[in-house]
């Protein structure tokens, strides 16, 4: 296949839960809702039960459309069509596991909100979907495909990082100061020293040694600007280590969450940069 028939489509992701009833329906109409562009939802169940009411009432609340939802088996799907399978309990993650399927997996722990009468369980189990389909939005790609449906054109170059190896990598995430910087740099794409002294609250030359470190592993690139110079994940990553870290923050919501407030705290691009690197 030519690789100018390669295109970005949308992900397809597939939500799922024991009974389809709650959780999964949250997730499904909330990504829908905010991502319709980016990613094709469904989600079933592996004993499905009638929707909550009270999950409609939440949503509708929130100005989502609920139309489209309904309770569904499991085996309704092709699980082979799917990019990305999230499991919202530990039945299901259990299950899930024990398919025979080459489909990337994450599990969201969320509490069942139905255990019990209060309906502050739902606003918090919502709360918590939120934050995670946000982060999702932020760090999720999805694959590459042909008109055949098919994964990246195997004769399309590939950038790699050849020196980049597992031991390396894994060894960059064990300090929590570099885990932080990747996993801002996975949801801003591109910061500059100042912005990550901000918002690490760690002294510029600590920060610059841990950014040398991982420029000099491959995992981060450099582009200058004037006297200034701003970092983002490199391009020659290998997919499994893309991987990692997308699952990474995707699994981990509130890793980052005072960090960003300082960022926020900054204003918005291009402002805070003219402002801190000026």
């Amino acid at each position: 296949m030519p690789v100018n028939q390669c295109q970005r489509q949308r992900a397809k992701v597939l939500f799922l839960c024991t009974g389809n009833s709650a959780r999964s329906q949250l997730a499904e109409a909330w990504l829908r809702h905010i991502g319709a562009e980016q990613f094709e939802v469904a989600s079933a169940g592996t004993a499905p039960e009638p929707i909550d009411p009270r999950a409609l009432t939440l949503l509708q609340a929130e100005g989502v459309d609920v139309n489209r939802l309904r309770s569904q088996p499991l085996t309704d799907y092709c699980l082979d069509d799917f990019d990305l399978i999230i499991t919202l309990c530990n039945e299901a993650n259990q299950e899930c596991g024990a398919l025979p399927v080459a489909v990337a997996q994450l599990h969201w722990d969320i509490s069942d909100p139905k255990i019990g009468s209060d309906s502050l369980a739902f606003a918090n189990a919502f709360a918590d979907i939120q934050q995670r389909v946000a982060v999702l939005l932020h760090s999720y790609t999805a694959p590459l495909r042909g008109n055949r449906g098919g994964h990246t054109d195997a004769n399309e170059p590939q950038p790699q990082s050849p020196d980049l190896s597992a031991d390396q990598f894994f060894k960059a995430l064990t300090d929590s100061t570099r885990l932080s910087i990747l996993m801002l740099l996975q949801d801003e794409g591109e910061l500059c020293v100042c912005e990550l002294v901000t918002a690490l609250q760690l002294s510029q030359p600590k920060i610059s040694r841990h950014l040398a470190q991982l420029r000099k592993q491959g995992v981060l690139q450099d582009k200058r600007q004037g006297q200034w110079v701003f970092y983002r994940l490199s391009d020659a990553l290998p997919p499994w280590a893309v991987h990692v870290l997308a699952t990474t923050r995707i699994g981990n919501p509130a890793l980052i969450n005072n960090e960003k407030a300082r960022l926020k705290a900054m204003g918005d691009r291009p402002e805070r940069v003219q402002q801190c690197c000026n």
